[in-house]
């Protein structure tokens, strides 16, 4: 195998890695409850609140059920760097340096919150993107120079 095919492999194969990284984040979902059950908040992986239950609450004061409807979203907010850095770990692993950054980014903003997050799932988005544009140049670049040498082949013959 040439140098060239074995990096375009690898480049195909961290493309891939990254993009199932990307799946998994994309799939994050977080639900915490209250203690007394009154309150059920999901989260999706960007910190982002994607329902909210409440359930019977005709005894309870609106400033409790306040209280509780924030304390669960701070609480689905805080797993989800771990969760997030367990997907890493499952797809691209530790030694790719991009998911070092990651993983460093999230270590030291994931008690920030959402904003952090949403930053962290943007940088997965673009390395996602920028890697899978430089496999389509490489593969455009290998296929123009398959061409140039058909076509000297040619003229040569």
């Amino acid at each position: 195998m040439t140098a060239d095919a074995d990096w375009q492999r690898q480049l195909a194969e961290n493309a891939l890695r990254t993009q199932n990284l990307r799946d998994r984040v994309a799939g994050i979902r977080v639900t915490e409850t209250s203690p007394h059950g009154v309150v059920r908040v999901t989260v999706s992986a960007t910190g982002v609140v994607t329902d909210l239950v409440l359930t019977d609450r005709r005894h309870m004061p609106l400033a409790y059920v306040g209280t509780q409807i924030m304390e669960c979203i701070r609480r689905a907010q805080a797993r989800l760097p771990d969760l997030v850095r367990q997907a890493m770990l499952e797809t691209v692993g530790v030694r790719d340096a991009g998911a070092r950054l990651i993983l460093d980014g999230v270590r030291q903003r994931g008690a920030a919150g959402q904003g952090a997050l949403q930053d962290g799932v943007a940088a997965l988005d673009w390395a996602c993107d920028t890697m899978n544009q430089t496999a389509g140049t490489y593969e455009q670049q290998e296929n123009q120079q398959a061409a140039v040498f058909t076509s000297t082949d040619q003229v040569l013959a």
